[in-house]
């Protein structure tokens, strides 16, 4: 006996289709929900008919084979389908397949369809199990075969044409312009979108339109594909072939212009030979506007008419209508203001229109413009008239009594303290920087509505704030004050708070996320944000489809309590199925992948994909992160996350040519000791002002080996300054986040301390570890040969000889900074400490051996009534470093005599030294002027101990004509000085001025002789201000100090002058950028 195999085919919506071309092109067009709607119904009464079968009962298997519909079926065959499926209702299903499917991973989606192997044939299954595929938007076209045998079993498979989803977006071959991101966004694709030839060609007409605007007439686009089906995603890359380069024929200009064809072209600067490009034709435009701008030509007309390309000669003729229209001219009778700010406040400029509805607005802003200037009755009127083809607009402005506004009186706050209303406010009374006050009609408005969204964010629903001015406050003429009545009302709390629909997640855990609950002060502004809190919650755990719906009811019973409840459609959790990265060409995958704040099978939270895109972008190694879900449509459980990068250039060459100025600077055109040492000395202890340019060379190779490690080299040319560097980063160094290890080797050769020029040849292995938030350890060990210059020595060496000779020095060091800070360029709130520790010793191959311990610590406090608005604050800020170096040995004498053995090991090199003094440090000295001098010729030698204490008061932004709100002063003391010593730190701290200044006697002495010493263990104090001036960089700044107690040291013999006593100088000037500290 032979067994039977029926086998029937339904096909919906093959790509070639087996029934009719009408029927398959709905089922291939529109939305993939459309297509399933309109197919299933189209297919609902056929479905018998479509799994067809010969119903014969021969045994030999030919008579059994399929039957396929290859046309539009008849009514005779729907009917016998009809009783074939009948005839199969009943069969078991032993399987169940996606027939040409390539995605690897299937297992799943068969697990969830309603019909499974082992149950009975039913037609709804069968439907059902359609749909849902078609839902999870992973197939273009869905086909049911079924295979039945003898045996009343039959295998259904579901054959399918899956979709591909674009995965990259890449252009080769942009001409820049157009660049190739410029290209990718013309064409609109999306990344994760569905591959679409029409879709395709659309872009791709997209991307030639802008290559023509650019001047590339005949290029030639070419896509290149990369499918990945085990994926179904797609690699789209598009190779441009620009052609030629179309140049600029004619500029023709139609219209009223009022200038010839020829000066057009030297005011846009388009002139025929030039190659097409759409900036450059943007630019001429907006030039030609700008010339009618000046001219007064307000309402002036240009525009690009047409265009004409000439094939033959592969030149573009731009055809201009430009109509140059009326003169405009704008005058202001009753009052002055700048021209400047005429244009911004009156906004036809703008516009490039004269209507009445931009005059109403310029009136209103000229009147608050008056108003901040103290002119609060001002009243603004315009008039409009036209006169031998001109326009004529006047603004009468009536300007009434000058006020200052003196007083804000606030009434009826009860809820709120005044401290926290004046947060929100605009309106300023009259201080010291601001003589009248800061007030008008618009900022009190704002204010008054500032104030009520305060209460009723707070529950005061009924609250209700009024204002009145009051002028001649007090009888005094002149004198404004602004009253705030607030009348609060009853305070609406809230009684309940319920959440429904929730299922993942807990009440408990929900309401933790909200602001709003039991007893707490109800408003709806507070539930729409406990809403969007909810969202985000949502969203970020996976749930892109939720939905939340808030509402609040009076609560029975009781007055002023509303019971609030949040219900939530939590849709379908969503899970990263596959993570798929493209664009790497030289960066190693673990690099990108130890950023990725999500994994395969993870919840899609939209917050830690933005904070992985971040993370990425911080690497600085890539140009471009896009993050995108694959099949974004599909109603499916687990997506891919797809991510396309682009690699920046791993090669930067930098160089800059500038000029670097430095006060107390090293002296020039004057005899050296060293040089001459019997010469009597001419050359000023306290240095002059050093002027130099400056030749800096760069490059850095990024992402070296792959691994975003960095290298760069840097070169510093100058007459003040040569130095060369070179390092080499690891970040996440040993696979940990928080450290980074830094190799640097560099030599430098710098005059920054008048009493020499060193030379030093340093390299340097740290590690920095990022603690906690705001808190990092640097541990690092160094090792340098330092050595004075002979040439540029300003004492005698002979007489200090340990002090100048070459030294080697190996120091490990460890250092902790805790900084807490607003903004480490502008600081205005919080703290920063620090400390830094290191020891030199033969142990680490040093000559010198000697400890290093430095402290800074800095605070800063802002204060202002009104603190918070536009950045108008008060900021005290002070700093307090204190330095110690002390030998671990026996020192020897200055002046003793050593052999080439001698470890140094008691004493600390000159180079090693402290010295201070500058912008950064103490203003009331020049660059490096503090402390201990040569007794011979009152150059600065530097110290083994440093106190330095700085305070500032900073002011709020000072508004000013033409710069604006871009100018703060700031009023500083320094105090310190450098110490022989560390010991004498302590004891010097009660000396206010020198001591002992009798024993500071110049001698007429040779080099050989001794001289008295003078006692510099004493703190030194400047007074002095500053300018501080906004930038996007920091402050630009500007500072002027004055030395209260300046050292006084004893000068040899000069020969026009003899020997003398000497003081450094008590008026000193610096120029830099950044705060001081």
């Amino acid at each position: 006996m032979h067994s039977a195999t029926h086998s029937q085919d339904l096909r919906l919506g093959s790509a070639k289709p087996e029934i009719s071309v009408p029927f398959a092109s709905i089922l291939t067009t529109g939305s993939p929900w459309r297509r399933l709607a309109i197919g299933i119904g189209a297919t609902l009464a056929m479905l018998a008919g479509c799994i067809s079968a010969s119903a014969q009962s021969s045994t030999t298997p030919s008579q059994f084979g399929p039957a396929r519909i290859t046309e539009q079926p008849t009514q005779s065959e729907v009917n016998r389908s009809g009783n074939a499926f009948a005839r199969y209702s009943g069969y078991t299903i032993s399987r169940i397949e996606l027939k040409n499917a390539q995605r690897a991973d299937q297992a799943d989606l068969l697990k969830a369809l309603p019909l499974q192997t082992g149950q009975m044939l039913d037609r709804d299954a069968v439907h059902a199990a359609i749909e849902q595929l078609f839902a999870t938007g992973r197939f273009r076209t869905i086909a049911v075969e079924v295979t039945a045998d003898s045996n009343r079993s039959l295998e259904l498979d579901f054959v399918v044409d899956e979709k591909l989803f674009i995965s990259s977006i890449v252009v080769y071959g942009a001409p820049r312009p157009p660049t190739e991101n410029q290209l990718v966004n013309a064409s609109k694709l999306q990344l994760g979108q569905e591959f679409n030839e029409d879709a395709i060609a659309a872009g791709m007409e997209r991307m030639k339109s802008v290559l023509t605007e650019n001047g590339y007439f005949q290029p030639t686009l070419r896509m290149n594909s990369s499918p990945d089906p085990q994926h179904q995603t797609i690699g789209l890359s598009f190779v441009v072939e620009r052609g030629s380069h179309a140049r600029l024929g004619q500029v023709i200009v139609k219209g009223d212009p009022g200038y010839s064809a020829g000066k057009i072209r030297s005011i846009t600067k388009l002139h025929p030979g030039q190659p097409v490009s759409a900036g450059r034709l943007t630019r001429g435009l907006n030039r030609l506007r700008q010339k009618y701008q000046k001219t007064d030509r307000l309402e002036a007309q240009v525009a690009v008419a047409d265009r004409n390309y000439h094939v033959d000669t592969n030149k573009l003729d731009y055809i201009f209508d430009v109509n140059r229209g009326p003169i405009v001219e704008v005058r202001i009778e009753g009052a002055k203001i700048r021209k400047g700010l005429l244009k911004k406040y009156v906004p036809i400029y703008e516009e490039g229109a004269v209507d009445e509805d931009l005059l109403t607005e310029g009136r209103r802003n000229l009147r608050d413009y008056f108003q901040t200037k103290g002119y609060f009755d001002a009243d603004v009127n315009s008039a409009l008239s036209q006169k031998n083809g001109r326009q004529l607009v006047i603004f009468d402005v009536d300007l009434g009594v000058r006020h200052t506004f003196s007083d804000l009186i606030i009434n009826g706050n009860k809820y709120f303290p005044r401290e926290t209303l004046r947060e929100r406010m605009a309106i300023q009374p009259a201080d010291a920087l601001q003589r009248h006050g800061i007030f008008s009609a618009a900022l009190l408005a704002h204010d008054t509505s500032a104030i009520a969204g305060l209460y009723q964010a707070n529950g005061f629903g009924q609250v209700n704030v009024t204002s009145k001015t009051i002028d001649d406050y007090h009888g005094k003429r002149g004198r404004l004050a602004v009253q705030i009545d607030v009348n609060e009302g009853a305070q609406t709390l809230t009684n309940s708070v319920q959440i429904a629909g929730n299922e993942h997640f807990s009440s408990e855990t929900l309401l933790e996320e909200l602001s709003t609950a039991k007893g707490q002060p109800y408003s709806s502004y507070l539930l729409a944000n406990d809403r969007d809190s909810v969202v985000s919650y949502y969203f970020d755990r996976g749930f892109p489809d939720v939905q939340v719906e808030t509402s609040a009811s009076p609560t029975a019973n009781q007055t002023n309590r509303e019971d609030v409840v949040f219900r939530i459609t939590e849709g379908k959790q969503v899970f990263i199925d596959k993570i798929l990265i493209s664009g790497l060409h030289y960066t190693r995958p673990f690099v990108v992948n130890r950023e990725f704040q999500v994994k395969e099978g993870d919840p899609m939270s939209q917050s830690r994909i933005l904070d992985t895109q971040r993370r990425l972008y911080d690497l600085s190694i890539f140009n471009q992160v896009d993050i995108a879900s694959g099949n974004p449509e599909g109603e499916v459980s687990r997506k891919d996350l797809l991510v396309q990068l682009e690699e920046a250039k791993r090669y930067t060459f930098d160089y800059g040519l500038g000029v670097q100025v430095q006060a107390g600077n090293v002296n020039s055109d004057c005899q050296k000791i060293a040089v001459n040492p019997t010469s009597t000395q001419v050359c000023n202890p306290t240095g002059a002002t050093g002027f130099s340019p400056l030749l800096t060379l760069g490059m850095t190779r990024s992402n070296f080996r792959g691994r975003d490690d960095t290298i760069v080299f840097r070169t510093d040319l100058g007459r003040l300054q040569q130095r060369a560097i070179g390092s080499y980063e690891q970040p996440q160094w040993l696979n940990r986040n928080d450290l980074t290890l830094t190799i640097t080797a560099f030599y430098d050769s710098t005059q920054d301390v008048l009493t020499f020029s060193s030379q030093r040849l340093e390299g340097s292995v740290q590690a920095l570890q990022r603690w906690r938030k705001g808190e990092t350890f640097l541990y690092k060990f160094t090792y340098r040969r330092v050595q004075v210059d002979q040439n540029t020595l300003q004492i005698n060496s002979d007489l200090i000889p340990l002090l100048s000779r070459p030294v080697r020095v190996g120091m490990p060091s460890l250092s902790y900074v805790r900084d807490h800070r607003d903004d480490p360029l502008d600081s205005h709130r919080g703290t920063l400490n620090a400390v830094d520790a290191g020891v030199a010793s033969k142990i680490f191959g040093s000559q010198a051996n000697y400890t290093r311990f430095f402290f800074e610590n800095s605070s800063y406090f802002t204060f202002a009534e009104n603190k918070n608005i536009a950045g108008r604050k008060w900021t005290f800020a002070r700093s307090t470093r204190i330095g110690i170096e002390n030998p671990l040995a026996r020192a020897l004498s200055a002046t003793q005599t050593t052999t080439a053995n001698d470890n140094l090991s008691g004493t600390v090199p000159l180079p090693e030294r402290f010295f201070t003094g500058g912008s950064n440090s103490h203003r009331g000295f020049a660059i490096n002027q503090a402390g201990p001098r040569d007794p011979e010729t009152g150059f600065p030698i530097g110290g083994d101990g440093l106190f330095l204490n700085n305070i500032e008061l900073r002011s709020p932004p000072i508004a000013l004509p033409y710069i604006g709100e871009n100018i703060s002063a700031v009023l500083f003391h320094d105090a310190g000085n450098v110490f022989a010593s560390a010991g004498d730190i302590v004891t010097s701290l009660g000396h206010w001025s020198q001591q002992h200044t009798d024993t500071c006697v110049p001698h007429e002495t040779t080099v050989s002789s001794s001289t008295p010493l003078c006692d510099f263990n004493y703190i030194s104090q400047a007074l002095g201000m500053g300018i501080r001036y906004r930038t996007p960089i920091g402050p630009v700044r500007l500072d002027f100090g004055y030395n209260l107690n300046p050292p006084v040291f004893p000068v040899r013999d000069n020969p026009t002058i003899g020997p003398y006593l000497d003081h450094t100088r008590r008026f000193n000037f610096f120029f830099s950028i950044g705060q001081t500290f």
